[in-house]
């Protein structure tokens, strides 16, 4: 194999891998816009909820729903 071909299959190794590259990068990519997109919605649940919990009793002391009032 003279150095003309050794070089041309060097290249053709890298832009297979180039290739492969790309293609996990853009798996990458999408990956992250797919998470951008829930944490923006966690975000708004989790917004929202605030907002009745703060509608309900405002101090976060709401006592559990199971127990008894005191005076029983």
């Amino acid at each position: 194999m003279d150095e003309s071909e050794s070089t041309r299959e060097r290249l053709r190794e890298l832009e297979i891998k180039l290739t492969y590259l790309d293609d996990y990068v853009s798996k990458q990519n999408q990956t992250l816009v797919e998470l951008s997109r829930e944490v923006d919605r966690l975000r708004r649940a989790l917004r929202s909820l605030a907002e009745k919990t703060e509608t309900l009793g405002g101090d976060g002391n709401v006592p559990p729903a199971n127990e008894k009032p005191p005076h029983w």
